[in-house]
């Protein structure tokens, strides 16, 4: 069998969206494997998801049989995402900054990946507000709020920012060698 990592039960956030990409990934390997019989996706789920998993599923109520393994996904997924704390996703989506080694895009998918645990009516209205409050460039932030910018329009300008940025840093470091040797020639005069 070819290795893919456990499921993390302990690891950080949410378990249900953990879970949901846990198996999505997993299904991919299924697909790639081409098993499409049931009772050897419900092993190899169980095999896969880790002694951790294991010991939850043999605890859950309505796993069905072993050729069951929609019901056993079902069971687990059921499991991990009835533990949900609105406040606390909500608490650590307003908690989000942009790091300095993240770019505007980066920092956008991080975002959607918490928002989609909070449950917000408008989840792109939500976005843009903390993507104005926690964006790392002060100037995106003033800009966005002068111009009352829509959340595509601050994705678009924060790009064309970090790509002029780039782009000055490369002319900068190209320049500075040559300023360096005119320098070294004058005073050798």
């Amino acid at each position: 069998l070819p290795t893919f990592p456990a499921f993390d039960v302990k690891g950080e956030g949410n378990c249900g969206p953990r879970w949901d990409k846990y198996v999505t990934r997993f299904e991919r390997l299924l697909s790639a494997m081409d098993i499409k019989d049931n009772t050897r996706k419900r092993a190899m789920l169980l095999h896969y998801a880790g002694e951790a998993v294991e010991e939850i599923f043999e605890t859950l109520p309505d796993v069905g049989e072993d050729k069951d393994y929609d019901k056993a996904k079902a069971a687990l997924k059921n499991h991990f995402t009835k533990a949900k704390n609105l406040s606390v996703e909500t608490y650590i989506f307003q908690q989000a900054i942009q790091q300095k080694h993240e770019t505007i895009d980066e920092y956008y998918i991080r975002l959607k990946q918490l928002a989609s645990t909070c449950e917000f009516t408008d989840s792109d209205r939500a976005i843009k507000m903390q993507m104005v409050r926690g964006a790392f460039s002060k100037g995106l932030r003033r800009h966005a709020l002068r111009d009352d910018l829509s959340l595509k329009d601050i994705l678009k300008t924060a790009r064309s920012h970090e790509l002029s940025e780039k782009q000055a840093k490369i002319l900068e470091s190209v320049e500075k060698p040559a300023r360096d040797v005119n320098a070294v020639n004058k005073k050798a005069k």
